[in-house]
């Protein structure tokens, strides 16, 4: 079962905006059920998409205020998950960015 960490963030993208608490709570509780029936967490950074906020106001994962949402994880996931993917199937990801001539464009 895969989740993406999308709701984290409140919706303009900025931690001085606060953080999602209702959240934050899902994923923590998530994590401890997996915890208690002997399951060990893998989280994929990023799965395809960020957090819409993220997307919206910075550009994702080309924008350095990503580490701001990876931080985020890591404070409040980080004491429980101990395997961190930063992103699912990153061949997959740059063929398609460059067949569709995204990647060009974008880091131009």
């Amino acid at each position: 079962m895969q989740r993406q960490l999308d709701f984290v963030y409140r919706r303009d993208g900025r931690l001085s905006a606060g953080v999602n608490e209702e959240g934050i709570k899902f994923y923590n509780d998530l994590i401890d059920d997996l915890l208690e029936n002997g399951l060990q967490p893998y989280v994929t950074l990023f799965n395809w998409d960020t957090p819409q906020a993220l997307e919206d106001n910075y550009g994702g994962f080309l924008s350095p205020n990503i580490v701001d949402f990876v931080n985020l994880c890591f404070k409040n996931f980080g004491d429980r998950v101990k395997t961190w993917i930063t992103l699912n199937e990153p061949w997959m990801f740059m063929l398609t960015l460059i067949d569709l001539s995204i990647y060009e464009k974008d880091m131009h």
